[in-house]
């Protein structure tokens, strides 16, 4: 699959199946122009607010999502022919579908960048460690499924993770990341915190609530 060069988009309301099918065709390079820019303008807000919520705790965060939001979708019209959305019936579905598969691409993205800086923390059983790719924010639907055996306590704290608002998850995630988390005397750097309050439309204070209770939660399902 060959990317073409960017072109102003058209506002024409397509199916997703319409653009998928569009994707794949290559031999009208007009038209696909016209499908790749109609496929980049609906999904574009949507994967640059996961990779900038993935790079809160860089300090070249804005930077770095923008280029991992350009990768996924490089990446998604490389790998669009062996994706198949015909396969849901249901077409109701077929967007959220295509987020997660572009999720997946982008969290992908996300893991080469992290490979490269090699400073990027987790939370894991509440505790600092590296990044595992097995409890990342994106559920495979066609994919296969990574092979683990998690304990007790690791199957709690991934049902009570999921259970979370994203608003939740981001925040607990943001202060594990800086460990902040087993260290109380330890604050949020103010990048963090900025991007924070920015991207949830809140203030500092709010999103120390946010942490407290949340934590809270987690400490009470799992202990």
């Amino acid at each position: 699959m060959q990317v073409v060069a960017k072109v102003k988009p058209i506002e024409i309301n397509f199916t997703c199946q319409q653009i998928v099918d569009g994707l794949k065709n290559d031999v009208d390079l007009r038209k696909l122009q016209l499908f790749q820019n109609n496929f980049f303008q609906k999904f574009k807000g949507y994967i640059y607010k996961i990779a900038i919520q993935k790079c809160v705790n860089f300090s070249d965060s804005r930077e770095l999502a923008t280029d991992i939001t350009q990768q996924t979708f490089i990446s998604a019209f490389r790998k669009i022919k062996n994706f198949d959305l015909s396969r849901e019936s249901d077409s109701t579905k077929h967007e959220a579908i295509l987020k997660a598969w572009l999720g997946i691409i982008a969290n992908n993205c996300f893991n080469k960048e992290y490979a490269k800086k090699k400073n990027w923390i987790s939370i894991d059983d509440l505790e600092l460690g590296q990044v595992d790719t097995h409890y990342d924010l994106f559920d495979s639907l066609y994919g296969e499924e990574p092979i683990e055996t998690p304990n007790e306590f690791r199957l709690k704290l991934r049902e009570v993770m999921k259970n979370l608002t994203e608003v939740q998850r981001h925040v607990i995630e943001t202060y594990a990341n800086e460990g902040c988390i087993n260290d109380p005397t330890r604050k949020l750097s103010s990048n963090a915190m900025s991007l924070l309050c920015e991207l949830h439309t809140t203030n500092s204070a709010n999103i120390r609530q946010i942490k407290k209770r949340t934590l809270d939660k987690i400490k009470k399902h799992c202990f």
